[in-house]
């Protein structure tokens, strides 16, 4: 089956005001910000959207993303798979004068009246969930790791550690 891609360009205002819903896939490729943390182009970030207005008025966009990425673990330096897969809440605004004007809960995103690719608003969230240093877990990883099994034996890590520092001075 053909995936669904999503529109390139929308006019956010306008399916604010109708109501609308969008689901699709973005390809990682078109994401070049996103790029920058990665270690290959491939896959997709599956994406549901809805459109809409609260009781307030206040416009929002409501959905799902997920994607599989490929870093780079810090540890070991081998290829690893980070998941993402997690609701977005957005509020479109035309300045930063309505930004701050929003509820708390409310996170702006700035949006053109014309419209605009939806594409860096998709990247934008995946990079705000990417973890600070990707690393494997410890049972994954291909790095060794060794730590002190006991009390003891880290006490006797740490003396040996004060030792070789006065040695050194």
């Amino acid at each position: 089956m053909a995936e669904t891609q999503l529109p390139r360009q929308i006019n956010i205002l306008r399916e604010t005001d109708q109501g609308s819903v969008l689901t699709g896939n973005v390809d990682i490729k078109s994401m070049p910000r996103l790029l920058e943390y990665l270690c290959d182009d491939a896959g997709s970030a599956q994406v549901d959207l809805q459109f809409g207005k609260d009781g307030k008025h206040t416009r929002f966009i409501k959905g799902h993303l997920s994607t599989a990425l490929n870093m780079i673990c810090q540890r070991c330096l081998k290829p690893m798979e980070f998941v993402i897969d997690d609701d977005i809440n957005l509020s479109p605004v035309l300045s930063e004068g309505q930004a701050k004007a929003l509820p708390i809960d409310c996170e702006p995103v700035l949006v053109d009246r014309d419209g605009q690719e939806l594409a860096p608003i998709i990247e934008d969230e995946l990079i705000l969930r990417l973890p600070i240093v990707a690393l494997h877990g410890t049972e994954e990883c291909h790095a060794k790791i060794e730590m002190a099994e006991t009390k003891q034996e880290a006490t006797e890590l740490s003396s040996f550690a004060r030792e070789l520092s006065k040695l050194k001075n």
